[in-house]
């Protein structure tokens, strides 16, 4: 039928679907074939147009054949146009795309029961993000029909060496290739990729800021995680749109379940331990906030338990719900921002530090211009009053950098007291010393000033007053 009217080759249906389209989506590779050759014998100059026509989606006939797994069909479209696999639907997915979300989905679909139908699919992978919604869109009829006979990663890497601008392809999402394989960690097709490429593109993020170790950190993928490392060790220190580095988020994957890559990152030395994120934790205190959080879901999962069971015991269930009130109470309020009594005192303390010390530091400096001052000043016009001025602002000045003192110390040390007191009872003595000095000079001077006056008669003096 095709043969009398060429022009049915480039004919379309309402979805702008083409017979290459339909043949290529049911995988009739004879079909196919029948198809290229008419092409060829009528010699038809338009150059390569069937097999790089789009349909509505913008899917051209390699799309539908790797979207459905015919991995024949797919090889025989990409050896008559190679620059076939460069090509991207409406939604931004390329052959590549498609053929990495397509092995990985058979690979991990293989590892479970046999007996897995189409209606339990989407449950099983129900709190899988973009990428699993993706395959089980596209390709969850594929499991009864192909299983893993289908060689994906022949395919992928066929497909990097004809166009290997596919690898930096990006979807809706910012995902490229090498960020679906790593979401769904498989070591083989990860590593095709770093063989060919792994200068730059371990290194490209997502729209949220994530690199392929991130997201290969959040899944819990030890294994793939080495490789990208090995080759590529400066990787670790990439930070996503939280500043957060790969460590950070094996540390929130730890408390998941996932503890081995935690482990596996830690004793790598290339790995910066102490980095921040937007919070302004590290690994360390991530740590040490979901431990207490840890610790009350387990009690609240029991008081559930206990007042479930308890419906049949009267009064005991009252207390049940009395202990379940108090103890959902206490979770709610650990939820929020809790501070130990150590940062406490700290915050306070540094408070108090900063109260005193910019006083003392304003009449230091105050005391310093008056100095200069007065050496300016004409000495026709001398006066005294920048000494007391001076004097006054001296004395605060030393009042409050030794308020300033004891209240540091009780930020430095808060855990504690006893180094906290001995620095603190070191700045009262040193500053008790010229008190003591002055107060020892006032005495003296007044005692002067008094015998001068009489006030204080001599001892021959005053046994002759007392014996008249």
């Amino acid at each position: 039928m095709l043969y009398p009217n060429s022009s049915l080759l480039h004919g379309t249906n309402m979805k702008g679907n083409t017979a290459l389209h339909i043949a290529a989506r049911l995988g009739h590779l004879e079909m196919i074939r029948l198809l290229l050759n008419m092409v060829k014998e009528r010699e038809l100059e338009v150059d390569r147009s069937l097999v790089r026509m789009t349909n509505l989606k913008g899917d051209t006939a390699l799309h539908e054949a790797v979207r459905n797994g015919h991995y024949e069909v797919s090889m025989l479209l990409i050896d008559e146009d190679r620059d076939l696999t460069c090509f991207v639907n409406n939604v931004g997915d390329s052959p590549l795309f498609l053929a990495v979300v397509l092995f990985m989905y058979l690979t991990l679909q293989g590892n479970q029961s046999k007996s897995t139908n189409k209606q339990t699919l989407p449950l099983l992978w129900n709190k899988r993000s973009y990428i699993i919604q993706f395959t089980s869109s596209h390709f969850k009829f594929l499991l009864p029909k192909h299983g893993l006979a289908i060689t994906g990663a022949d395919f992928v890497g066929k497909v990097l060496k004809k166009c290997p601008s596919s690898m930096v392809e990006a979807d809706e999402l910012g995902w490229i290739p090498l960020h679906c394989a790593a979401h769904l960690g498989n070591v083989e097709v990860v590593e095709l990729f770093l063989e060919i490429n792994h200068s730059s593109i371990v290194y490209i993020k997502d729209k949220q800021g994530m690199s392929a170790l991130h997201i290969l950190a959040k899944e819990g993928h030890v294994d793939v995680m080495k490789s990208i490392i090995t080759k590529c060790p400066d990787t670790c220190e990439l930070l996503d749109d939280k500043d957060r580095t790969a460590l950070h988020v094996a540390v929130e994957t730890a408390l998941q379940g996932h503890a081995k890559i935690l482990e596996m990152l830690a004793r790598d030395p290339r790995t910066d331990k102490g980095a921040l994120n937007k919070a302004g934790m590290t690994t360390v205190d991530i740590i040490r906030s979901r431990n207490q959080l840890w610790e009350l879901e387990i009690v609240k999962l029991r008081c559930i338990e206990d007042k479930g069971s308890s419906t049949e015991f009267g009064k005991e269930g009252d207390k049940s719900d009395f202990r379940c009130t108090e103890t959902e109470n206490l979770y709610s309020h650990l939820q929020q921002p809790s501070q130990c009594p150590a940062d406490t005192m700290r915050k306070k303390a540094f408070k108090m530090f900063l109260l005193f010390d910019s006083p003392a530091v304003g009449c230091s400096a105050a005391s310093m211009f008056v100095h200069f001052l007065a050496a300016a000043w004409p000495r026709r016009l001398c006066f005294t009053y920048p000494t007391y001025c001076v004097t006054v602002l001296t004395e605060l000045s030393f009042v409050g950098i030794a308020l300033a003192s004891v209240h540091g110390s009780l930020a430095v040390f808060p855990d504690n007291l006893g180094l906290a007191n001995l620095a603190t009872n070191s700045v009262l003595l040193s500053f008790s010393i010229p008190i003591l000095y002055f107060c020892l000079k006032i005495g003296y001077n007044a005692c002067y000033l008094f015998k001068g006056h009489g006030l204080f008669p001599e001892k021959g003096v005053l046994q002759e007053r007392v014996k008249t």
